[in-house]
C-alpha cells in the first residue's frame, strides 16, 4: 500500500448525496487488470469511491475502465496522474537494477541477447549502435523503462543511459517520424502477403508427401507475414507525441513501498 502524500489527503465524501454517488464518469482506462487495482487502491485511500468495469475499450483487449462520481472527477485524475508518474519512476529504478539475464526471457525476447553482447564493445562502437536501436524504440512506443532495462543490459550506466537517450530525443526526431512512417506504408503489404501465403496454404492442400511439404511451408511463410505485418501496424500506431526521455535522476523520484 502506498504512502499517504499531500495529494493523497482523504477526502470526506459523507456529504454527497445518492445521486452524486451514483452519478459516475469514466477518469481513466487501466492498461490491465494490475494497473486497474493499483489506481483504484490509490484512489480509495484518497477517499475517492471507485467504481471499476471491464469494458472493451479496444478489439483486441479488454481494459478496464476506471469511474468515479462527477464532482470528484478533477480530484482523482490529479490522483491518478501522480500514482501513474510514481509507478514509472519506480519502474524505471528497476530496470537499472537488472543484474543477470534470464534464460527464459531471453529466449522470448532476441534483444536481450544482442544487448549483452554489445556489453563487450568499445564504448564509441556501442553507443552508436545503441542509438540506431533507441530511433527504433521510440517510434514504437516502447516506455523509458523498457529502454532502461535494455541500455542497463547493455552495459550503460544511469547517467549514460540518460544522456544517450535525450540526445536521441532532441537530435534524432526526423529519422524517429520516418521510421514510424516506414512501419505504416509496410504494414499492409506483409499483412496482405501473409494471407495470400496462408490461403495459398490451406487450398492447396493435398495428400501427396510432396505438396503436403509445400503447402506446410506456405501456412508456416503466411504465419510469419502476418505477425510481422500486424507488429509494424502496432508499431505505427504508437502514440505520436514521443514520451520524455529519462529523468535525470529516477532516484530522487517519490517512492512508495513495493
Amino acid at each position: 500500500m502506498a504512502n499517504a502524500t499531500p495529494d493523497d489527503t482523504n477526502l470526506d465524501t459523507t456529504h454527497l448525496s445518492d445521486a452524486e454517488l451514483h452519478d459516475v464518469v469514466t477518469v481513466a482506462t487501466a492498461f490491465n487488470e494490475a494497473e486497474s487495482m493499483y489506481l483504484g487502491n490509490r484512489l480509495e485511500e484518497s477517499g475517492i469511491p471507485v467504481l471499476r468495469t471491464a469494458e472493451s475499450v479496444n478489439y483486441f483487449s479488454p481494459n478496464p475502465r476506471i469511474r468515479v462520481p462527477r464532482t470528484l472527477q478533477k480530484r482523482a485524475q490529479e490522483v491518478i496522474e501522480t500514482a501513474r508518474a510514481e509507478a514509472k519512476a519506480r519502474a524505471l529504478e528497476d530496470a537499472f537494477n537488472v543484474e543477470e539475464v534470464d534464460e527464459k526471457d531471453a529466449k522470448k525476447d532476441p534483444l536481450i541477447r544482442t544487448m549483452t553482447q554489445l556489453k563487450s564493445l568499445p564504448q564509441d562502437q556501442k553507443l552508436p549502435e545503441l542509438a540506431l536501436y533507441i530511433i527504433e524504440w521510440f517510434a514504437a512506443g516502447r516506455s523509458n523503462a523498457d529502454i532502461a532495462r535494455y541500455l542497463s543490459l547493455a552495459g550503460l550506466t544511469p547517467d549514460e543511459a540518460r544522456a544517450l537517450v535525450a540526445d536521441v530525443y532532441e537530435n534524432q526526431r526526423d529519422r524517429i517520424r520516418q521510421t514510424r512512417e516506414s512501419n505504416a506504408s509496410t504494414s499492409p503489404i506483409f499483412t496482405a502477403l501473409g494471407i495470400l501465403l496462408l490461403l495459398g496454404g490451406y487450398l492447396g492442400s493435398g495428400t501427396d508427401p510432396e505438396t503436403f511439404r509445400i503447402t506446410r511451408i506456405l501456412r508456416v511463410a503466411g504465419i510469419a507475414s502476418l505477425v510481422f505485418g500486424l507488429s509494424k501496424l502496432a508499431t505505427s500506431k504508437a502514440p505520436s507525441r514521443l514520451e520524455e526521455p529519462m529523468p535525470k535522476n529516477p532516484a530522487e523520484s517519490e517512492k512508495t513501498p513495493r
